[in-house]
């Protein structure tokens, strides 16, 4: 491959790999070098040239390559290391100390990621498998292993509403939206939270954000619209249903939400049409098929009956 194509960046990291892997340091050393003149923020063509000096006892050289390979992924644990033997062997043993200290932090950084990989994989399975309390549990100790991952913090949330712990779920979307507070997936069930326990207020923000971090977010927009049309916003209730419908036609809630806001302003041909676009989704839609015999048949048939008028309430959604 090289033979055939020679300022070909992988054949020439790949072929420098291969050399590194034969202790052939000298054959290593250049492809490296021309790989990196292709590509000179790859981590690893800089790692390797900066072993493979070092094996050549060219350490200044050496010291470069890795000082540009820890830049590049300070998170990696080896290149500190690496980076550390060729600091001492040039008689610089404060540096050399201060990159094993940072060796041995990354390094613990990686054990503790896998270790919540390893729980949060487990984990994963017990919430699948019905048992919420052992993925509370394992979700716990990913979450002890990694407490600054917002997603570690999510998943537990949701492990916990599956055990119905419902102030402790709250918890740990507090702690998630903490860490990233674009976050929308926890801002959003943060609202329903909040509507649920009468905080329109707090549960409207948390709507809103979400939405601010992705605009297109079907359930939250429909849960936002849900909120403002109980609070009698039904202009703008309309507009945030209409908006889940554009991000996801297939969303056969927020077609039944904007169907009744539509009916209860007495728009009946345009909720028929909601309605319709429901049940094209989803035949069997208990409301929509409910909302559909409570219309009026035809645009002439205006007085509504105290059963018609706002019988069918908006549906907020958990997720």
């Amino acid at each position: 491959m090289l033979a055939a194509h020679p300022d070909n960046f992988d054949a020439l990291y790949l072929t420098g790999l291969l050399e590194m892997n034969e202790q052939q340091y000298a054959a290593a050393i250049e492809h490296l070098k021309a790989a990196a003149a292709i590509n000179p923020n790859h981590y690893d063509v800089r790692y390797q040239l900066g072993l493979a000096f070092f094996k050549t006892q060219q350490n200044e050289a050496a010291r470069e390559q890795l000082e540009k390979a820890v830049a590049l992924n300070p998170d990696e644990a080896q290149a500190h290391f690496q980076l550390a033997q060729v600091l001492r062997s040039l008689g610089k043993e404060d540096e050399a100390q201060a990159q094993m200290r940072l060796y041995q932090e990354r390094a613990q950084a990686e054990v503790k990621r896998a270790l919540a990989a390893n729980k949060s994989s487990k984990a994963d399975k017990a919430l699948k498998s019905g048992d919420a309390k052992s993925a509370v549990g394992l979700y716990r100790e990913a979450v002890a292993a990694r407490p600054d991952d917002p997603i570690m913090q999510y998943n537990l949330a949701q492990a916990l509403d599956r055990a119905g712990d419902k102030a402790a779920e709250q918890t740990a979307l507090e702690a998630a939206v903490q860490l990233r507070p674009n976050f929308p997936e926890a801002q959003n069930r943060l609202g329903y939270l909040s509507a649920l326990a009468g905080d329109t207020a707090a549960a409207e923000q948390h709507f809103r954000n979400a939405l601010a971090a992705a605009p297109s977010y079907a359930d939250a927009a429909n849960n936002l619209g849900t909120l403002l049309g109980q609070e009698g916003h039904d202009r703008e209730a309309e507009t945030w249903f209409r908006s889940a419908v554009a991000s996801n036609p297939r969303y056969a809630p927020a077609w039944v939400n904007l169907a009744a806001t539509l009916a209860s302003e007495s728009r009946f041909g345009e909720a028929r049409s909601a309605v319709g676009a429901a049940l094209k989704v989803d035949p069997s839609d208990a409301e929509a098929l409910r909302l559909r015999q409570m219309l009026p048949v035809s645009s002439a048939d205006r007085q509504q009956s105290p059963a018609a008028a706002g019988s069918a309430a908006p549906r907020p959604q958990k997720q």
